[in-house]
């Protein structure tokens, strides 16, 4: 027996690693009879409150002399500053007509920022419940949903290759988190959109690798990030 840590849904199924409502991780179901181990008290920390007050005082009066210190060589510098900035001969400005003076300037072009997304760029969430997998997948990147790939080495994990797993990960898709090798054949497989939300796909039933049958999509929910 497996519980939902999220929604609190139970699920016989022990193959099954994920919720069908929200897509969390499923977690062993609470036994009651579990034995809670008691954690040690910390020790009392008054004997340190005195040694603590007295390092305090002591960084607080070390601020405060730096902070004189430094106001002192800043006023210092600001007079022989001044007195060296009088004494200098100011040099002419560039004639404003003559465009070979705008030119010796050499003012800095600033690069114009990179546009953030906004909420005016998510895609909208197509209707795909019923549809096999294939076509799913091929509606949701043609709104702007990409498929969340995870690295090659996700391939060899048991719960890609339980059930209907190994048929899509040998067809790339590999966006896919997840099978159910029982019941239902449930399969999770994630998108991303250009402002971050994550997407959950959920699909029921068995794919046939030639063809002749598929599963269809039976949930599709945003993704809370982890």
């Amino acid at each position: 027996m497996k519980r939902c840590p999220t929604c609190n849904r139970s699920y016989s199924d022990d193959t099954l690693s994920f919720c069908l409502e929200d897509g969390t991780r499923l977690a062993p179901d609470y036994d009651p009879e579990a034995t809670v181990i008691a954690q040690p008290r910390p020790p009392s920390a008054q004997p340190q409150s005195s040694n603590r007050r007295a390092y305090q005082f002591t960084i607080l009066l070390l601020l405060l002399l730096l902070g004189t210190a430094g106001i002192g060589l800043y006023v210092a510098f600001s007079s022989n500053n001044g007195g060296m900035q009088s004494a200098a001969t100011p040099s002419p400005e560039p004639s404003r007509g003559d465009p070979l003076s705008l030119l010796n300037q050499n003012t800095p072009v600033k690069a114009s920022p990179t546009p953030t997304p906004t909420p005016n760029d998510q895609p909208a969430i197509p209707k795909i419940y019923d549809k096999t997998y294939d076509v799913a997948r091929r509606v949701l990147i043609k709104a702007g949903w990409l498929p969340n790939k995870r690295l090659p080495i996700h391939g060899q994990d048991v719960e890609v290759q339980s059930g209907n797993g190994p048929i899509f990960w040998q067809r790339g898709y590999w966006e896919l988190e997840a099978c159910s090798g029982t019941g239902s054949a449930n399969c999770l497989f994630e998108f991303i959109d250009p402002t971050g939300r994550l997407l959950g796909v959920v699909t029921e039933g068995e794919e046939d690798e030639a063809g002749t049958y598929h599963a269809r999509v039976s949930r599709v929910y945003l993704k809370k990030k982890p």
